[in-house]
């Protein structure tokens, strides 16, 4: 491998390869800078307020996904077909409405975070 060449590591997914996609044109951009940015520290407080809410579930996921996707296939990011899965599969859920048919319901939630929440 030559010094121009730099080792990237072999795309497993068309995900995969749209996450290394969105990355290069963040880097890109001019408009973006500094989006490593901790906003749990106090001296970047006034950045957190100025972000978008995530979505609340798999539902809202759903909507939010559908009102961008024409960005991230103009782009190849990802292909219609894939999208149309992830879709499908953030829809199967159903719960829009979970955060309030579970209110403030400890165990409930616990059994939430076992059931779906996995990390590694």
């Amino acid at each position: 491998m030559g010094q121009s060449q730099r080792w990237r590591p072999r795309i497993e997914s068309e995900g995969e390869a749209g996450m290394m996609t969105t990355m290069e044109l963040l880097r890109a951009n001019e408009k973006v800078s500094g989006f490593k940015i901790n906003i749990h520290k106090k001296e970047n407080a006034d950045k957190l307020k100025d972000l978008a809410q995530l979505p609340d579930s798999c539902a809202a996921s759903a909507d939010c996904l559908e009102r961008q996707r024409a960005i991230f296939e103009s782009r190849g990011v990802f292909s219609p077909a894939m999208i149309d899965g992830i879709l499908k599969a953030l829809r199967s859920f159903d719960d829009r409405t979970l955060r309030e048919d579970i209110g403030n319901d400890r165990e409930q939630m616990l059994a939430l975070v076992h059931r779906y929440f996995h990390c590694g």
